[in-house]
């Protein structure tokens, strides 16, 4: 089942087909693509010297954390 929401429209709640099924597994292939490259550019804009980790849990609660790509381990 899916929730599908068109602009401008209400939501709709749906079953999905077998190819609606295979095209949203190959979008997500992609994505992780993208999860990788911004795990990478992440790390390399990051200055060791100037890390404050007691103001990124104030700007960013570390409940948050493990919705974000930049900071997964995977």
């Amino acid at each position: 089942m899916a929730a599908i929401h068109f602009p401008h429209q209400a939501s709709v709640i749906t079953d999905l087909t077998d190819e609606e099924m295979r095209l949203l597994q190959s979008v997500k292939a992609d994505t992780e693509e993208y999860e990788v490259l911004w795990r990478a550019f992440f790390q390399s804009i990051s200055i060791k010297e100037r890390e404050n980790y007691e103001l990124q849990r104030n700007n960013l609660p570390l409940r948050f954390r493990k919705h974000m790509t930049e900071f997964s381990s995977e």
